[in-house]
């Protein structure tokens, strides 16, 4: 198993697994690692390593219905928007 120190977390992934972690969520407020990484990124580093373990968790929403995308939006973080829509 290999873990990754990413925007203040842990990811981890364990290579030739079927196991996706990238879909786990906050039992707080409902939140992915792409949530995570939108909200609290400098740098497009953390969100790079996520997109190329798994492009579709995207698109998963938060408890109050709020994709990755949505988050980067409101946070106005444009390099995010632009690279979430491509």
């Amino acid at each position: 198993m290999k873990g990754v120190f990413c925007c203040g977390v842990v990811i981890v992934a364990e290579l030739g697994s079927q196991v996706n972690h990238l879909f786990a969520t906050s039992a707080r407020d409902g939140a992915t690692a792409y949530h995570r990484a939108v909200q609290f990124a400098d740098k497009l580093a953390c969100l790079n390593l996520l997109l190329s373990a798994d492009q579709t968790a995207v698109n998963v929403q938060d408890l109050a219905g709020l994709s990755p995308l949505h988050v980067a939006r409101r946070l106005n973080r444009k390099t995010i928007v632009k690279k979430l829509l491509v």
